[in-house]
């Protein structure tokens, strides 16, 4: 205190103000004291302004401040109800205390006063909101009324009104008042609970827009395909333009950079059909083929700035500008660059020349490729699978062969479609052919020296050999690259500080770094992917999984031009482009895209909807997404529409635990009751099916004269502290105005922490106009295939959203038909003893199993018969029946082999036990291919957590209720289920691990933490899953003797002993992790004796054997 003009003061700095830099400059401290603190201080004169509080000091004045009158916002008297909605109830505030403006001085004064009723300030709110532009989930629905007056226009009904105006809140406002209510429902966040830790926003901004500004990353900026050529700006051109547009910008920063192109676009190199000899026609490189000073500065204003106009006269530009002759030499080698000899030299084997001219023309291209292609043992040469395999030279593609890059490659002979995994070339060809094209085209100064090189090929080896999914960032690709050897960044430390020749300045590193990370990134984009795009079709096979394989170009369009003919004679109709164009604007859906996928002998077609085209950048599965909501509010209606269709195993969990209580109170009665099972596959289910029998289905299906499709956002929690939440827009068809509090309900039902917010937008659709556009996709779809149109005429697209719902209700009313006098829920209807029927169907595999043999085989007659109306044909070489039978012209119809299970029926990945019915998991697919090309995990950013992530939901899904519930399966089925599921984690492990960097596949600290949380979390799980089992009352005797799960104890040496054997062949890689796990399954054998021998049939290698097979395993 000073004098009475100005009883407060702010005391002085006790030190001075650029005292704490370079941590805080001068003016942070500057800001914070003279605006804040001192602006604290005369707010603080101003309130005790001509007051007797201006007398006292700073501590008198804290001490005799009133507080607030305490009012209690709940009594004892209160009902549950109100007392439950007041403490679980959430409020939070978005952005802080803010002052309500908007409240008169009276009410300030008294703000615990209630002067209005409850509907009242939810008028209030609303008209607030809605004037003042404030954003409120409980003003959404509302708009101002037209001529700028006050108030508000109602467009839909909010449905959360009616929630304010309930008696809960009533009773609240006669609490707080008037005042705190208007503050909480128009400023706060006010969430309403749900189960499964779900909640649904009641009122004050969505969160879904709140997180728009909470985010704190910035999004990865996809490269673009094409590399513009930047304008150089003359000295002329500076002196005509304001200085300052060009010396003012500043530079970019170096971790924005990075952060925006953190990722090579990998993705790039797939699915490519464009073929050419070395680069396109429009390639920079092909468009700077002059090599004069001026093209060398373009290109270096491409590779290390942003797009736009570089001034060639700052000293920006001059930093570089000695890297000007290295890549005119890149342009130069580049123009007299022979790709075709390179790619015939690196990726076919050459066919012997009978003539002199063509042993001439060999020396030469022998001569050319020595200087080029890498040789083994040499410093360029890499791992020993580079050098392995290759496939014969075609005629038109052999060494010598004359081919310009402006001229297409010719036609190799047809190859059989008997041998189609047999032409793609090995990756080590592929990466010998793009490290010849670098090798030659790049001159080694750019490297630095040739150990650069060699770090450079290493890394690139990655790119060429990772799966399909798998990322690859620019930290991958620079790994062992030395800035110290490059010259070129050298140069430029002695321009910049020419006085301090022996000591470069600390952020120069950081600036040579973001430079090397800028050629690495231009070269891998503008160099690696063209000719990876233009020479090699790049795609995953249904044999290696996500492992690709590349196959030449001029190989794979005969391929492809094979697998077409029949297609397009049995399948689609050829469309010239005027029609196709007519027919996509007459029926508002963008044309599909088709590739084929390879297998064993033969190539798979997969339609691609999903891709967005045409003028609106929509495809055709997201114009699609409010039918298939429309069909499935219908088939919520009524179920029985689909009959036995199935969209995934785990939906056959019911109609399974109702046919088992029932035969098993059967069997109690009549021990020589036996179940009989066949399987059946229906051949090309999709494309077989007939198109006037989906419309007609269709047209059935749709009940309603019209469909409101509401518009809703999810945002689902995340699961660990300091991620920011996902936020999904979806939409959900009712018939009429819903309350939005019951439909959280129903969806929380399914979901686990995630917070509902209504956006009150509703659409109207006519019936008419949803089967106009059902009828157009099926009868009309147009298919593009390279340069051509295609109509499908016959069956229905097979990567529609669409497909599988209206493939199973087709399926449906065929079963309606042929098999409505068959027992196939789980009994029949006249519920005649001993006869017991169960109809599983999942799209195209359906098993039927019956205690009768005769109903059995007639379900199989009449299905194999054939039924043209539905498209319905059955695979008679892929039918299987648990006894024996024929057809009914005589063919023995095949039976279950003991290979796949002897006593176990094999279904969609599933083994049904054909005496008791358990059920386990099908795991003979993995000695089919090798785990390493099944598993995907990105490695780029948080491979570790990635690695726990997918440990954690291969438990949530291995583990579900049909395999756990002890009424289906006994104790001895229910562990194995979870010894095997830990087994696959543990493999799982193992793979993730040997293709992770360094910090994680070494820290053995960090692996024993997520080994241990991965067997705890599954013991966790099992038991979550059985608390949420159905009751099983009233089902006497149908639970087999003694069943149950196994405890916490029991799940836990499960677990050891899974990562056990897996880690004992590992034991070099993981030598502590695997002490580590075999001290604590002795710890946990020790405690409990008996263990081991109750587990030692559960752990046999007998019931497991894909999982000691080291080899198919790994």
């Amino acid at each position: 205190k000073t004098s009475q003009a100005m009883a407060f003061s702010a005391v002085a700095l006790p030190y001075a103000k650029d005292a704490l830099a370079p941590f805080i400059s001068a003016e942070t401290v500057e800001f914070h004291y003279e605006k804040h603190h001192k602006g604290y201080v005369a707010k603080l004169n101003d309130l005790t302004k001509d007051k007797p509080e201006a007398k006292l000091s700073l501590e008198e004045l804290v001490k005799t401040a009133a507080p607030w009158p305490a009012v209690p916002v709940v009594l004892e008297s209160d009902p549950a109800e109100f007392r439950n909605f007041v403490f679980t109830t959430l409020v939070v505030d978005p952005s802080g205390p803010q002052p309500s403006e908007w409240l008169t001085g009276d009410v300030r004064a008294s703000p615990w006063v209630k002067r209005c009723s409850i509907r009242d300030v939810l008028f209030r709110v609303v008209s607030v909101a809605v004037s003042a532009d404030v954003p409120n989930v409980l003003a959404l629905g509302h708009r101002k009324e037209f001529g700028g007056r006050h108030g508000s226009v109602c467009l839909y009904p909010n449905t959360l009104h009616k929630i304010i105006l309930g008696p809960n809140w009533d009773l609240l406002l006669t609490r707080i008042g008037d005042a705190l209510l208007l503050h909480m429902l128009l400023r706060l966040c006010v969430f309403t609970p749900l189960p499964n830790g779900c909640f649904f926003q009641l009122s004050g901004p969505a969160t879904c827009e709140l997180l728009q500004s909470w985010r704190k990353f910035s999004p990865l900026r996809p490269a673009p395909k094409h590399v513009t050529i930047p304008k150089l700006v003359t000295r002329k051109a500076m002196r005509e333009k304001d200085a300052t547009d060009i010396h003012g910008k500043k530079p970019a920063d170096t971790s924005t950079w990075l952060q925006q192109h953190g990722r090579i676009p990998r993705s790039l190199i797939f699915y490519s059909f464009k073929s050419h000899i070395g680069f396109p026609e429009k390639h920079i490189l092909n468009s700077l083929k002059s090599a004069t000073f001026c093209d060398g500065a373009k290109l270096l204003c491409s590779i290390f700035y942003e797009a736009g106009d570089i001034p060639m006269h700052t000293k920006k530009f001059h930093q570089l500008e000695h890297i000007i002759p290295l890549l005119q030499k890149l342009l130069r080698r580049q123009a007299t660059c022979k790709y075709y000899i390179l790619f015939n030299a690196c990726c076919v084997i050459e066919r012997k020349r009978r003539t002199t001219k063509g042993a001439t023309q060999k020396a030469k291209d022998a001569a050319y490729c020595t200087q080029a292609v890498p040789v083994a043992g040499g410093y360029d040469s890499g791992p020993a699978s580079w050098q392995q395999g290759s496939v014969r030279a075609p005629p038109s593609l052999q060494a010598g062969t004359r081919l310009t890059p402006q001229s297409p490659p010719l036609s190799p002979p047809p190859p059989t479609m008997d041998r189609v995994l047999a032409y793609h070339l090995p990756h080590g060809c592929v990466l010998r052919f793009v490290a010849a094209v670098l090798r030659h085209v790049v001159p080694v100064e750019l490297w630095g020296s040739k150990a650069n090189f060699k770090a450079f090929l290493k890394n690139l080896w990655l790119f060429v050999s990772m799966n399909r999914k798998e990322g690859f960032s620019l930290d991958m690709a620079i790994r062992g690259i030395k800035l110290s050897e490059c010259q070129w960044l050298q140069l430029q430390a002695k321009q910049e500080e020419p006085q301090q020749q022996g000591r470069l300045p600390p952020n120069f590193w950081a600036r040579c770094h973001l430079l090397l990370a800028k050629l690495i990134y231009w070269i891998y984009v503008v160099i690696v992917i063209p000719l990876l795009r233009g020479h090699f079709y790049c795609t995953e096979t249904t044999v290696t999984k996500h492992k690709i394989c590349y196959y030449p170009q001029a190989v794979w369009k005969l391929i492809q031009k094979a697998a077409l003919m029949p297609l397009v004679n049995t399948l689609y109709s050829p469309l010239a482009r005027e029609s196709a164009e007519k027919l996509m604007v007459a029926s508002g859906l963008p044309c599909a895209t088709l590739r084929f996928l390879p297998k064993v002998k033969d190539l798979r077609p997969i339609l691609n909807l999903g891709r967005k085209s045409g003028p609106q950048r929509q495809s055709v599965n997201s114009r699609l997404k409010t039918v298939q909501h429309i069909v499935t509010f219908e088939k919520g209606k009524d179920n029985s529409l689909f009959g036995a269709s199935l969209l995934s195993p785990g939906d056959a969990y019911i109609q399974v635990l109702h046919f088992v209580k029932k035969y098993r109170e059967m069997k109690a009665k009549q021990p020589s009751l036996r179940l009989f099972f066949a399987t059946v596959d229906v051949k090309n289910s999709f494309n077989n099916l007939n198109q006037h029998t989906l419309v007609d289905n269709a047209h059935v299906l749709l009940t309603e004269s019209e469909y409101l499709v509401q518009r809703f956002a999810k945002v689902s929690l995340a699961a660990r502290p300091l991620a920011c939440p996902s936020v999904k827009y979806e939409r959900t068809v009712h018939a009429s105005y819903p309350q939005f509090s019951t439909s959280a309900v129903e969806m929380s039902a399914r979901a686990h922490n995630v917070i509902f917010i209504d956006k009150v937008e509703y659409t109207y659709i006519p019936r008419e106009q949803v089967e106009e556009l059902v009828k157009h996709h099926i009868v009309d779809t147009v298919v593009k295939i390279g340069n051509d149109y295609y109509r499908q005429k016959s069956g229905m697209p097979q990567g529609s959203v669409l497909s599988s719902l209206l493939c199973n209700l087709s399926y449906s009313e065929m079963e309606k038909d042929t098999l409505s006098d068959l027992p196939t829920h789980g009994g029949n209807m006249e519920e005649v003893p001993n006869e017991l029927g169960l109809l599983l169907r999942m799209i195209d595999d359906s098993l039927y199993v019956s205690t009768q043999q005769r109903f059995t085989e007639t379900f199989i007659h009449r299905v194999a018969e054939g039924h043209p109306k539905y498209g319905y044909y059955v695979n008679r070489q892929k039918c299987r029946l648990n006894f024996i039978a024929s057809f009914k012209d005589g063919t023995p119809i095949p039976q279950f082999s003991f290979d796949s299970g002897g006593l176990f029926v094999p279904w969609c990945g599933l083994l049904f036990d054909s005496d008791t019915m358990e059920i386990r998991y099908d795991y003979s697919r993995w000695t089919a291919t090798s785990m390493q090309n099944s598993i995907t995990v990105d490695k780029t950013r948080n491979p570790g957590l990635n690695m726990q992530r997918m440990l954690l939901s291969t438990i949530k899904l291995k583990l579900s209720p049909m395999v756990v519930d002890p009424v289906i399966n006994s104790l001895f089925t229910v562990s194995l289920n979870f010894y095997q599921t830990l087994l696959l984690c543990a493999c799982k492990f193992h793979v993730c691990c040997s293709g992770s960097p360094g910090h994680v596949s070494h820290n053995e600290g960090y692996l024993q933490r997520v080994v241990f949380h991965t067997i705890k979390f599954a013991g966790r799980h099992i038991k979550r899953v059985a608390d949420r089992l159905p009751s099983t009352k009233g089902c006497t005797g149908s639970a087999l003797p003694g069943a149950r799960i196994p405890n916490m104890e029991e799940c836990e040496w499960l677990g050891l002993k899974a990562f056990a054997h897996v880690l004992c062949g590992k034991q070099s890689l993981y030598p502590q992790l695997y002490t580590t796990v075999v001290v604590a399954l002795k710890q946990a054998t020790s405690s409990d004796t008996h263990i081991k021998q109750r587990f030692m049939q559960v752990v046999a290698p007998a019931h497991s054997w894909p999982f000691y097979d080291q080899e198919i395993a790994f």
